[in-house]
Order: structure tokens, then C-alpha cells, then sequence
């Protein structure tokens, strides 16, 4: 996920060094200009803090994300296991279609954002109860049943709305700057920058004379910054051809 902190070093990077003679050779890229230099100098307007605190509780998250994330795959492959099963016997069947499908109807929900997983996890809890039955049916390792990976999951996805709700406070007292701020604009700058990128690439495919690479040489410190691991070190920009 790029942060607001990812967003001004890769806007600094952009549009402050030799790189932004690359966006300027097309003609979105010199309508965008100016509109990202404006985004860059709102963003540069947050207290020093906002931008250095960047993801207060990042490595916490991760390791809650990480067991939110590996409970729900167990249970997935645990139903889709009995799923296969050609001798299954139809209440465990039933058992198990009941339970994927009201915690993790598809794998790449594991996928989704700490903010989507934490609005998720309060309308799994409820179903802890309404499918206690089912999810007795369906043994695991260590002599528990399907309900302990299930109670784990949801628990995990409400230590992510937890820690979510930490940040935000931690962004509002240390800085000045409420989460709610601070993610209202990280949004905006991410909407021109992606408006920016997708119209250049237009005029990269309509231009032959065009550098075919010219998409990375803008935007390839952003997108190392996008990669890069929730608290990873920070990637130096790639080096600019000579």
C-alpha cells in the first residue's frame, strides 16, 4: 500500500529531479504537471510528524494480518477439502458449504484491505454462533474443531479494527492531523497521480516515437514504494538512464 510518506518522496522524485523532463515529454503529462506539483505541495502542507509517523503500528498489523489472513485460508482449504471428499456424508457437506461460504466465500477476500477485513470481521462474529453446530462437525488439528480457526479469524480481523483505531489516534495526537485527513488526502493524490499515469500511457500507445519504457522511467519509485513490505525499509529511486 502506498502511504502519504510514499506518496511525497515519490512525488519529490517526480517532479523535483531530471525525471520530470521524462513526464513532460508527453502532452498529459505536461496538462498533469501542474496538478501534481499543487498535490505535492498539499501533501508537503501536513505536519512533519503526519508525513514521518507515516503507519504507526505497521508491524503490528502485519503480524494480525498475517494470522487473519492464514486462519482464513485454513478454513477455506479445510471446507474445500471436505467439499472433495467423494465419501463425505451430506451434514458435513452441507456443514462445510455453510461455513465457506459465510467466512470466506473466495480465497482473494484475504486479500482485501485492514479496513475492508476489520468491517468484515463484525459481521463474522455473529455467524461464530449461528454455525456452531456446523462448525463442530468439522475436527481439526490438536483435538479442536473447525470453530477454533473460525474464532481466530474473526478474532484476528477485530485486532486489525483495533489497531486501525490506535493509528488514528496516534495520527491525531502526535500530529494534529486526523486519520480521516490525512487518508482524505492520500486518496485525492492518489486519484490525479492515477489519472495522471493511465492518460500517459495513452499517449505512450498512440505515440510510436515515444520512449517504450516511458511509464517506468516516471513512475518506477512509486511503484518500488508500492511493493515494498509494510515496515520495509525504504527502496532508493531506480537510477535514471544517462
Amino acid at each position: 500500500m502506498v502511504r502519504i510518506a510514499d506518496l511525497r518522496l515519490a512525488l519529490e522524485d517526480l517532479l523535483q529531479t531530471q525525471r520530470r523532463n521524462h513526464l513532460l515529454l508527453t502532452p498529459s503529462g505536461r496538462a498533469y504537471a501542474p496538478r501534481l506539483d499543487r498535490t505535492l505541495t498539499d501533501i508537503l502542507s501536513l505536519p512533519g510528524a503526519a508525513l514521518d509517523s507515516g503507519t504507526p503500528l505497521a508491524e503490528a498489523l502485519g503480524h494480525v494480518d498475517a494470522r487473519h489472513d492464514g486462519f482464513g485460508a485454513a478454513l477455506w482449504h479445510l471446507c474445500h477439502a471436505y467439499l472433495a471428499l467423494p465419501d463425505a456424508p451430506p451434514e458435513v457437506r452441507a456443514a462445510a458449504e455453510r461455513i465457506v461460504a459465510a467466512f470466506v466465500p473466495e480465497r482473494r477476500e484475504l486479500t482485501a484491505s485492514y479496513a475492508t477485513e476489520a468491517a468484515r470481521a463484525r459481521t463474522h462474529r455473529p455467524k461464530l454462533t449461528e454455525l456452531a453446530t456446523d462448525l463442530a462437525l468439522l475436527p481439526v488439528s490438536g483435538g479442536d474443531t473447525a470453530a477454533t480457526w473460525a474464532s481466530e479469524f474473526v478474532a484476528a480481523g477485530d485486532g486489525i479494527d483495533d489497531l486501525l483505531s490506535g493509528r488514528a489516534t496516534i495520527m491525531a495526537e502526535s500530529t494534529g492531523v486526523s486519520g480521516a485527513q490525512a487518508g482524505a488526502l492520500r486518496s485525492r493524490a492518489l486519484g490525479v497521480v492515477n489519472r495522471a499515469r493511465a492518460a500517459i500511457r495513452d499517449d505512450i500507445e498512440d505515440d510510436p516515437t515515444l520512449p517504450r519504457n516511458l511509464d517506468a522511467l516516471i513512475f518506477g519509485y512509486l511503484d518500488l514504494l508500492d511493493r515494498r513490505p509494510a515496515g520495509g525499509p525504504r527502496p532508493a529511486p531506480p537510477a535514471l538512464p544517462t
